[in-house]
């Protein structure tokens, strides 16, 4: 409920569930792992789509948000990964993930380095990488998920299955 003061005289206003809404939303986790190679931005792909609100298909394979017609605003994206050097020599170097908007990186990608990369010490195994981002979107616009490695070795990595997840809703 909204009360406010108008001419001296207080004014209520309640809203409808309905009509305040965070729709459409989605959350989506990998079903398996992906091997990516160092050096190059790669769209993570292979979610399957666990929950969804929207009655138009907005989400393809799971791994594409499209804002639907009458959708438009303000909306915050999500993701946590996991990505994986133990199997190719646990020399994992460095992680980059970001969220490209219609085929483009939205911002300057979000980092993690080794945890001693100022020593040179950067023998990583596991890197888990969350990041969070907020964008304004128009109908048609697309978000997708991307992530860049560096590995010692020039080895490749995975990003993991089940750790790995990528969500969004609207928030206005």
């Amino acid at each position: 409920m909204i009360t406010r003061l108008n001419n001296n005289a207080l004014t209520s206003i309640t809203a409808l569930p309905s009509a305040v809404s965070n729709s459409p939303y989605f959350f989506t986790a990998k079903t398996s792992h992906q091997t990516v190679s160092r050096g190059t931005w790669v769209k993570v792909n292979g979610f399957t789509d666990s929950t969804f609100n929207s009655s138009d298909g907005a989400l393809t394979n799971g791994e594409r948000f499209t804002v639907p017609s009458g959708k438009a605003g303000l909306y915050q994206f999500h993701s946590n990964m996991m990505c994986d050097f133990a199997t190719i020599g646990g020399d994992g170097e460095q992680v980059q993930a970001g969220f490209y908007k219609n085929g483009s990186q939205t911002n300057q990608p979000y980092t993690i380095h080794g945890l001693e990369s100022n020593i040179g010490n950067m023998n990583l195994n596991f890197v888990s990488k969350q990041i969070t981002q907020v964008m304004n979107l128009s109908v048609g616009d697309y978000i997708e998920l991307y992530v860049n490695i560096a590995d010692a070795n020039g080895g490749d990595a995975r990003v993991k299955q089940t750790v790995t997840n990528f969500s969004g809703y609207k928030l206005i």
